[in-house]
């Protein structure tokens, strides 16, 4: 088992994620984010009531796709809850 302390930092729907590997950012709403890990990889994170999942955005060996996508596709999420 390890232990790590997480620290986050919320700017509105933007979420600022520091950890010993570095800065992390993600955006979206209570129940599902987008985002970058401090590795620069891509995710989608979701759930509710104690099920959750952590999904990894392109395949394998591929190279990140980068803050800027992640963010776009976190702005449309969030659009289309806030439109819908």
């Amino acid at each position: 088992m390890s232990w790590f302390i997480r620290k986050a930092v919320r700017l509105g729907p933007l979420r600022l994620n520091f950890s010993r590997s570095g800065l992390g950012a993600s955006v979206g709403v209570k129940g599902l984010r987008v985002g970058q890990d401090a590795h620069g990889h891509g995710y989608v994170f979701g759930g509710r009531g104690g099920l959750y999942f952590r999904e990894r955005l392109g395949r394998s060996g591929a190279p990140p796709i980068g803050l800027l996508v992640a963010l776009v596709l976190g702005l449309l999420i969030l659009a289309a809850v806030f439109l819908h």
